[in-house]
């Protein structure tokens, strides 16, 4: 049986994340509108080049609240067809770039609630759309393979020694301040964690040791490149849970089929 291209699993994984990430930002889109708190009024004003001149006003008519609303639902379209359109059908290049230019312009829109996972989900859907731009079996798609892999090390390593710099990670004093609060919080976690600093600090020690040891999937034998993968998708599932991270999930989990095409 033939092996599905990473970069179709990748697609696949990517492209349910944004579909997911679309339908929250649908179900928030009130926030956006003209008398929202994210109107466009507001946002346009955090950048010179947004708020006046020729890019102000493309900006203007781009990011208005039916053209936005409208942008909202080509991103959802263009991710569902990141699941179901093969990387070297036809199709894929077109819903791939209307991807990418779609994130870019919520990007734009507003800085605010955009996160690591946001940033993830653009590189990868740039790196799909060369990687269908170059074709199969090219030295251009097993590039975009690498890229892939490479950055969800550098990711991880960069996460992790942000957070050994932070005194508040060392001491465990982040975790219990991330689930005390509203946005990420969990009240059953925040009284667990409370309760036991030490847990916390060791609970803390083990995200950053892990993350900065990640770049190590690559030298390892392939059946603990598959543990670490498995291990590093539990934490994203427990940060799903219990912060709400759900975006997180799909977007690291869908560098998983490039960091295996690469060890295996």
């Amino acid at each position: 049986m033939e092996l599905m291209d990473p970069l179709d699993m990748v697609s696949i994984l990517t492209g349910a994340g944004l579909l997911l990430s679309a339908l929250e930002t649908w179900s928030s889109r009130a926030v956006f509108r003209h008398d929202g708190l994210l109107s466009w009024d507001i946002s346009r004003l955090q950048n010179t080049w947004s708020a006046a001149g020729p890019t102000g006003a493309l900006l203007d008519v781009v990011e208005r609240d039916a053209t936005f609303t409208v942008l909202i639902l080509v991103r959802g379209l263009a991710a569902l067809a990141l699941i179901v359109v093969p990387i070297d059908h036809p199709l894929f290049l077109g819903a791939s770039g209307a991807l990418a230019v779609a994130l870019v312009l919520l990007s734009l829109r507003s800085r605010y609630g955009l996160d690591g996972a946001h940033q993830m989900f653009l590189l990868l859907v740039v790196a799909l759309w060369l990687g269908s731009l170059a074709g199969p079996e090219s030295l251009g798609r097993r590039l975009c393979v690498w890229f892939i892999a490479g950055q969800a090390a550098l990711s991880y390593l960069v996460a992790g020694l942000a957070k050994l710099g932070s005194e508040r990670w060392r001491s465990g004093g982040a975790l219990i301040g991330i689930l005390g609060t509203e946005i990420y919080g969990h009240a059953g976690a925040h009284a667990f964690f409370a309760e036991r600093p030490r847990l916390a600090q060791l609970a803390c020690w083990g995200v950053f040791v892990f993350e900065i040891a990640f770049p190590v999937v690559f030298v390892l034998p392939a059946e603990l490149a598959v543990g670490m993968l498995i291990a590093a998708l539990a934490f994203h599932l427990v940060n799903a849970v219990l912060m709400g991270l759900n975006t997180f999930l799909f977007a690291f989990a869908a560098t998983y089929p490039a960091i295996l095409a690469v060890v295996l």
